[in-house]
């Protein structure tokens, strides 16, 4: 993590990601991120902002019975995690993101098992801790516009049942109303 520029960042427990070769995994479109850079600033001020993020991610864990939910942000070089419950690491490189994918589509993403996709089988978080297997991702939009993603992660290879995707979809819709109270609040001080 050193080498991301995040010294400070956790690395113990078996979510603990060691540092590995880039993989060479395809990137998909970017979003545009001269609009995104400002949104992710205002997003990252605030502790009680910050709060609200990290318990929509304890809620989607314990919801969707996954050990790892997240909040994403990506920048051309990174995808930094903005709230995260059952992964101790602030970042990894952007070629790592499975949310490349997520944030094409409005609608859920799933992987059932990654180790089994040819995009994701050689992937760092699948071959090392924390040995991805099931991901789903719902794209988080502001003004039409892809900004981030929510993600659950499993270790286990599974199928997102009908009322989960559901959840996940409801989810990532408070977590886009959060963001847009938290940038109205920012925009009173």
């Amino acid at each position: 993590m050193s080498l991301l520029g995040h010294n400070g960042a956790k690395q113990s427990g078996p979510a603990a990601v060691q540092p590995a070769a880039l993989a060479q995994t395809p990137e998909a479109a970017s979003t545009d991120e001269a609009r995104q850079a400002p949104l992710m600033a205002q997003a990252k001020t605030g502790t009680q902002a910050e709060a609200r993020f990290h318990r929509l991610t304890w809620l989607a864990s314990e919801l969707l019975e996954v050990p790892i939910a997240l909040v994403t942000f990506q920048t051309a070089e990174l995808q930094i995690f903005h709230a995260a419950h059952g992964l101790n690491i602030a970042a990894t490189p952007r070629s790592w993101a499975f949310c490349n994918y997520a944030d094409m589509d409005e609608d859920v993403f799933t992987v059932a098992d990654a180790s089994k996709d040819a995009r994701f089988a050689n992937n760092p978080m699948v071959t090392s801790a924390p040995f991805i297997r099931f991901y789903a991702a719902v794209p988080l939009m502001y003004q039409g516009k892809a900004f981030g993603s929510l993600c659950i992660i499993d270790t286990e290879a599974r199928l997102l049942r009908s009322q989960e995707r559901r959840a996940l979809q409801e989810l990532a819709a408070l977590a886009t109303d959060m963001m847009a109270l938290q940038l109205m609040e920012l925009q009173q001080h």
